[in-house]
Protein backbone atom coordinates (compact mmCIF):
# COMPACT_ATOMS: atom_id res chain seq x y z
CA UNK A 1 0.00 0.00 0.00
CA UNK A 2 0.95 3.50 -0.61
CA UNK A 3 3.21 5.31 1.64
CA UNK A 4 0.27 8.23 1.82
CA UNK A 5 -2.18 5.45 3.47
CA UNK A 6 0.41 3.10 5.08
CA UNK A 7 1.72 5.16 8.10
CA UNK A 8 -0.97 3.82 10.68
CA UNK A 9 1.16 4.46 13.61
CA UNK A 10 1.77 7.85 13.10
CA UNK A 11 -2.19 8.74 11.92
CA UNK A 12 -3.45 6.77 15.19
CA UNK A 13 -0.82 8.80 17.49
CA UNK A 14 -2.38 11.70 15.39
CA UNK A 15 -6.20 10.34 16.14
CA UNK A 16 -5.56 9.83 19.81
CA UNK A 17 -4.00 13.43 20.23
CA UNK A 18 -7.00 15.07 18.19
CA UNK A 19 -6.81 18.63 20.13
CA UNK A 20 -10.99 18.70 20.27
CA UNK A 21 -10.45 15.68 22.42
CA UNK A 22 -7.90 16.74 25.50
CA UNK A 23 -9.17 16.57 28.20
CA UNK A 24 -7.55 18.43 31.56
CA UNK A 25 -6.97 15.55 34.08
CA UNK A 26 -3.21 15.99 35.86
CA UNK A 27 -2.65 12.75 36.12
CA UNK A 28 -3.22 11.51 32.27
CA UNK A 29 -0.04 14.31 31.71
CA UNK A 30 2.81 11.95 31.85
CA UNK A 31 0.60 9.51 29.72
CA UNK A 32 -0.10 12.11 26.81
CA UNK A 33 3.63 13.37 26.86
CA UNK A 34 5.19 10.17 26.85
CA UNK A 35 7.02 9.11 23.97
CA UNK A 36 5.46 6.54 21.52
CA UNK A 37 7.13 3.04 23.09
CA UNK A 38 7.27 1.14 26.33
CA UNK A 39 7.65 4.17 28.08
CA UNK A 40 4.41 5.73 26.88
CA UNK A 41 2.24 2.14 27.20
CA UNK A 42 3.72 2.18 31.19
CA UNK A 43 2.27 5.56 31.46
CA UNK A 44 -0.85 5.48 29.88
CA UNK A 45 -1.01 1.82 31.74
CA UNK A 46 -0.91 4.15 34.72
CA UNK A 47 -3.31 6.57 33.63
CA UNK A 48 -5.78 4.27 32.57
CA UNK A 49 -6.04 2.36 35.87
CA UNK A 50 -6.69 5.62 37.84
CA UNK A 51 -8.71 7.19 35.41
CA UNK A 52 -10.83 4.13 33.40
CA UNK A 53 -13.70 5.83 33.02
CA UNK A 54 -11.71 8.16 30.49
CA UNK A 55 -12.27 7.27 27.17
CA UNK A 56 -9.54 10.04 26.17
CA UNK A 57 -6.74 7.84 28.08
CA UNK A 58 -7.70 4.46 26.35
CA UNK A 59 -7.34 5.87 22.79
CA UNK A 60 -3.58 6.93 23.90
CA UNK A 61 -2.46 4.13 25.44
CA UNK A 62 -4.00 2.13 22.41
CA UNK A 63 -1.82 4.60 19.96
CA UNK A 64 1.07 3.13 22.46
CA UNK A 65 0.36 -0.26 22.05
CA UNK A 66 0.35 0.30 17.71
CA UNK A 67 4.01 1.61 17.66
CA UNK A 68 4.77 -2.13 19.62
CA UNK A 69 2.59 -3.68 17.30
CA UNK A 70 0.08 -5.15 19.63
CA UNK A 71 -2.69 -4.53 17.25
CA UNK A 72 -4.81 -6.65 19.67
CA UNK A 73 -4.50 -5.05 22.86
CA UNK A 74 -5.20 -1.43 20.93
CA UNK A 75 -8.13 -2.69 19.69
CA UNK A 76 -9.42 -3.80 23.02
CA UNK A 77 -8.72 -0.19 24.29
CA UNK A 78 -9.98 1.23 21.23
CA UNK A 79 -13.56 -0.78 21.79
CA UNK A 80 -13.44 0.31 25.60
CA UNK A 81 -13.49 3.89 24.54
CA UNK A 82 -16.30 3.36 22.19
CA UNK A 83 -18.24 2.14 24.98
CA UNK A 84 -17.75 4.71 27.41
CA UNK A 85 -18.16 7.28 24.64
CA UNK A 86 -20.02 5.89 21.59
CA UNK A 87 -19.55 9.41 19.77
CA UNK A 88 -16.04 9.52 20.15
CA UNK A 89 -14.09 10.54 16.57
CA UNK A 90 -10.73 9.37 17.86
CA UNK A 91 -11.43 5.57 19.13
CA UNK A 92 -13.65 4.87 15.95
CA UNK A 93 -10.88 6.19 13.42
CA UNK A 94 -8.08 4.45 15.89
CA UNK A 95 -10.48 1.45 15.45
CA UNK A 96 -10.68 1.60 11.72
CA UNK A 97 -7.33 1.73 11.48
CA UNK A 98 -6.13 -1.07 13.40
CA UNK A 99 -8.61 -3.59 11.72
CA UNK A 100 -7.32 -2.50 8.35
CA UNK A 101 -4.11 -3.56 9.82
CA UNK A 102 -6.13 -7.06 11.01
CA UNK A 103 -7.50 -7.24 7.88
CA UNK A 104 -10.74 -7.04 9.12
CA UNK A 105 -11.90 -4.68 6.37
CA UNK A 106 -15.71 -5.00 6.57
CA UNK A 107 -15.47 -4.01 10.27
CA UNK A 108 -12.98 -1.10 10.11
CA UNK A 109 -15.17 0.19 7.46
CA UNK A 110 -18.05 0.60 9.55
CA UNK A 111 -15.70 2.66 12.12
CA UNK A 112 -14.44 4.72 9.66
CA UNK A 113 -17.79 5.77 8.73
CA UNK A 114 -19.21 5.76 11.94
CA UNK A 115 -16.14 8.58 12.70
CA UNK A 116 -17.13 10.46 9.66
CA UNK A 117 -20.40 10.73 10.52
CA UNK A 118 -19.24 11.92 14.23
CA UNK A 119 -17.14 14.83 12.51
CA UNK A 120 -17.24 15.03 8.55
CA UNK A 121 -14.87 18.38 8.34
CA UNK A 122 -11.94 15.47 9.18
CA UNK A 123 -11.66 14.69 5.65
CA UNK A 124 -8.81 12.61 5.93
CA UNK A 125 -11.14 9.63 7.02
CA UNK A 126 -12.28 9.36 3.36
CA UNK A 127 -9.36 8.14 2.07
CA UNK A 128 -9.68 5.21 4.51
CA UNK A 129 -13.37 4.55 3.86
CA UNK A 130 -12.40 4.84 0.03
CA UNK A 131 -9.58 2.39 0.13
CA UNK A 132 -11.73 0.08 2.29
CA UNK A 133 -14.56 -0.33 -0.03
CA UNK A 134 -12.01 -0.69 -3.32
CA UNK A 135 -10.46 -3.84 -1.02
CA UNK A 136 -13.60 -5.25 -0.38
CA UNK A 137 -14.50 -5.10 -3.75
CA UNK A 138 -16.97 -2.25 -3.84
CA UNK A 139 -15.55 -0.25 -6.59
CA UNK A 140 -18.83 1.70 -7.93
CA UNK A 141 -18.73 3.01 -3.90
CA UNK A 142 -14.85 3.88 -3.40
CA UNK A 143 -14.87 5.32 -7.12
CA UNK A 144 -17.62 7.59 -5.71
CA UNK A 145 -15.58 8.73 -2.26
CA UNK A 146 -12.31 9.50 -4.47
CA UNK A 147 -13.89 11.47 -7.13
CA UNK A 148 -15.17 13.88 -3.56
CA UNK A 149 -11.96 14.12 -2.91
CA UNK A 150 -11.12 15.36 -5.96
CA UNK A 151 -13.84 17.84 -6.00
CA UNK A 152 -12.62 18.88 -2.53
CA UNK A 153 -9.15 19.23 -3.91
CA UNK A 154 -8.48 19.60 -7.36
CA UNK A 155 -4.71 19.76 -7.23
CA UNK A 156 -4.58 16.38 -5.35
CA UNK A 157 -2.99 14.42 -8.18
CA UNK A 158 -3.11 11.34 -5.70
CA UNK A 159 -7.02 11.48 -5.61
CA UNK A 160 -7.65 11.81 -9.55
CA UNK A 161 -4.73 8.62 -9.93
CA UNK A 162 -7.01 6.45 -7.32
CA UNK A 163 -10.07 7.64 -9.40
CA UNK A 164 -7.88 6.72 -12.21
CA UNK A 165 -6.96 3.18 -11.07
CA UNK A 166 -11.02 2.78 -10.19
CA UNK A 167 -11.85 3.75 -13.85
CA UNK A 168 -9.82 1.34 -14.59
CA UNK A 169 -10.75 -1.47 -12.49
CA UNK A 170 -14.66 -1.21 -13.54
CA UNK A 171 -13.56 -1.41 -17.13
CA UNK A 172 -14.06 2.28 -18.01
CA UNK A 173 -10.22 3.04 -19.62
CA UNK A 174 -11.20 5.96 -21.56
CA UNK A 175 -12.09 7.60 -18.02
CA UNK A 176 -9.60 6.38 -16.43
CA UNK A 177 -6.97 7.49 -19.49
CA UNK A 178 -8.27 11.19 -18.85
CA UNK A 179 -8.11 10.92 -14.93
CA UNK A 180 -4.56 9.77 -15.32
CA UNK A 181 -3.99 12.52 -18.20
CA UNK A 182 -4.67 14.91 -15.44
CA UNK A 183 -2.07 13.27 -12.58
CA UNK A 184 0.11 13.74 -15.04
CA UNK A 185 -0.36 17.41 -15.12
CA UNK A 186 -0.35 18.00 -11.51
CA UNK A 187 2.58 16.03 -10.99
CA UNK A 188 4.60 15.11 -14.04
CA UNK A 189 6.76 12.45 -11.77
CA UNK A 190 3.68 10.81 -10.62
CA UNK A 191 4.63 7.28 -12.35
CA UNK A 192 8.21 7.22 -11.20
CA UNK A 193 6.96 7.84 -7.48
CA UNK A 194 4.44 4.98 -7.87
CA UNK A 195 4.75 1.17 -8.21
CA UNK A 196 5.28 0.50 -11.91
CA UNK A 197 1.88 -1.72 -11.55
CA UNK A 198 0.17 1.48 -12.00
CA UNK A 199 1.81 2.78 -14.72
CA UNK A 200 0.99 -0.84 -16.63
CA UNK A 201 -2.77 -0.17 -16.07
CA UNK A 202 -2.46 3.16 -17.32
CA UNK A 203 -0.72 1.63 -20.54
CA UNK A 204 -3.30 -0.97 -20.94
CA UNK A 205 -5.95 1.62 -20.97
CA UNK A 206 -4.66 3.96 -23.19
CA UNK A 207 -4.16 0.78 -25.37
CA UNK A 208 -7.57 -0.25 -25.51
CA UNK A 209 -8.85 3.84 -25.20
CA UNK A 210 -6.72 5.41 -26.94
CA UNK A 211 -5.66 9.22 -26.31
CA UNK A 212 -7.62 11.13 -24.00
CA UNK A 213 -7.77 14.34 -23.37
CA UNK A 214 -7.13 15.39 -19.49
CA UNK A 215 -10.27 15.52 -17.50
CA UNK A 216 -11.19 18.67 -15.97
CA UNK A 217 -13.43 19.00 -12.59
CA UNK A 218 -16.51 20.34 -14.40
CA UNK A 219 -16.73 17.11 -16.43
CA UNK A 220 -16.99 14.67 -13.52
CA UNK A 221 -19.34 17.09 -11.59
CA UNK A 222 -21.75 17.03 -14.11
CA UNK A 223 -25.12 15.17 -13.06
Amino acid sequence: MRTRLACVSLILLSAACHPRAVTRLDVSAPCLEAEAGKAGRSACTEAVESNPSEPRLRTRLAASHVALGHDAEALTELEHAIRLDPRNFEAHYGAGIVLARMNRTAEALEHFRDARTIDPSQHGVTWHIANALRTLGQREEAFAEFRALVVRDPENSSAWSWMAITAAELGRHAEAVSYWQRTLELNVRHFDLMQGTEKAMFEESLRIAGAQPAARLDAITKP
